[in-house]
């Protein structure tokens, strides 16, 4: 009975602000157990002191306001289970229910009890908000090196960083293997000239190259010396039986062709040798192509007085030259200058037949300016004979604004 009462009175006590009365009866208890010395009587009077203390601390605590921070909420607790009846319960009747009274004054704290025992862990709460940042606190020592980690993920290539300083020449190594070719470096700057090297021994001889691409053409060059002329050039110089400076003669005589009045013959001009060679010939006088000499016409008709009229009516000598040095001539008729680069042989005076009736035609030759006659060759008015005209130039069929038709035409022989 002592033990079941003791126990009520262990469950009676049960509140979280008399934590120590309850462990006391808990070790009160024990005591009682294991004393086998202790009479019943003893028993009894421990038994009556120890409910009156669990009454006067169960009325104190009945209605003790307590805070559970593991809810985070007030409550009111009962501070004794209902099995568990207090002494006046247990003594005396139950009278009617009185009326609630004033709450008491708090009273003082009392002292901390003893750490309970630890229950059981309770159910996983929700997370709560996440608190604002703390204070940092103090650097910690330095933790041991951890276990090398796996090999992480190759990074992005980063930029080249400024280039460092040039260090101080170590001493030379030995001389490795050769390694592989590497790729063509940048060009550097040039170092400066060194001393020429030995003359070494001569190369065998590489196979020649492609042909390459032809090249810019380069400029024109100065004009060389003449060179020589294969063949050389011949003219015929009229009006005179020589030939200027430069020039060879090859033979001198007097011009011929055909009678003026004739309607057949040749129409050009020929310088006729002074010594004639002949080969195979027939006697007597054929007359079907007669070949004659040429007068020269200075009085231009009518008598007038001309230039070189002193010569009207005589022949004209001619000379066939050669020049070894040129390979081409020609005749330029209304100039008296040749172009650049080319020589001038002579200049003179354009002619011909003349237009009138029964005169025909004929070429035109240049004939010297300074022209001359045959000694003793007054001929009989030139009926007999072909003829030399000056010639002018005519309104009628060319532009006569650089062209005078009142000034004899002039000629030039030139050579190349």
């Amino acid at each position: 009975i002592v033990h079941k009462s003791m126990a009520s009175a262990c469950r009676f006590s049960y509140i979280r602000s008399s934590s120590r009365l309850t462990t006391f009866s808990r070790h009160l208890a024990r005591v009682m157990r294991a004393s086998s010395f202790v009479t019943v009587s003893a028993q009894l009077l421990v038994l009556i002191v120890f409910l009156c203390l669990c009454m006067a601390t169960g009325v104190s605590a009945s209605n003790e306001y307590v805070y559970s921070p593991r809810t985070q909420r007030s409550a009111v607790e009962h501070t004794r289970p209902a099995s568990c009846p207090t002494l006046r319960e247990l003594l005396c009747e139950p009278g009617p229910p009185g009326e609630i009274g004033h709450p008491g004054i708090p009273g003082p704290r009392g002292l901390d009890g003893l750490p309970g025992v630890n229950g059981d862990p309770g159910m996983r709460g929700r997370p709560g908000d996440i608190g604002l940042p703390g204070p940092s606190g103090e650097r910690g020592p330095q933790g041991n090196s951890g276990s090398k980690g796996p090999p992480g993920n190759i990074g992005l290539t980063g930029q080249p960083g400024p280039q460092g300083n040039s260090g101080l020449s170590g001493p030379p190594g030995p001389i490795g293997e050769p390694g592989p070719q590497g790729n063509d470096g940048t060009h550097g700057r040039p170092g400066e000239i060194g001393p020429p090297g030995l003359s070494g021994e001569p190369g065998v001889q590489g196979m020649p190259g492609p042909i390459g691409a032809p090249g810019l053409h380069g400029l024109e060059g100065k004009e060389g010396p003449p060179g020589l002329i294969s063949g050389g050039v011949v003219y015929t110089r009229w009006g005179r039986s020589s030939c200027p400076d430069g020039a060879e003669l090859l033979y001198a005589g007097r011009a011929g062709g055909t009678q003026w009045a004739k309607t057949g013959g040749a129409a050009n001009y020929i310088c006729m040798p002074s010594d004639p060679e002949y080969s195979d010939y027939r006697p007597g006088i054929q007359g079907f192509s007669p070949v004659t000499w040429i007068d020269y016409e200075t009085n231009n008709g009518g008598g007038s007085v001309g230039l070189k009229h002193e010569l009207h009516n005589q022949n004209a000598p001619c000379a066939s030259c050669y020049v070894s040095t040129r390979g081409a001539t020609v005749m330029i008729p209304a100039k008296l200058t040749c172009p650049s680069s080319w020589t001038k042989e002579y200049d003179g005076y354009l002619m011909a037949s003349t237009i009138f009736t029964p005169h025909y035609r004929t070429e035109f030759v240049c004939v010297d300016r300074s022209f001359e006659a045959i000694p003793g060759s007054v001929g009989d008015s030139g009926y007999n004979s072909g003829v030399f005209y000056f010639t002018e130039a005519s309104c009628y069929g060319m532009p006569c604004g650089p062209y005078n038709e009142e000034k004899e035409l002039t000629c030039v022989v030139c050579s190349k």
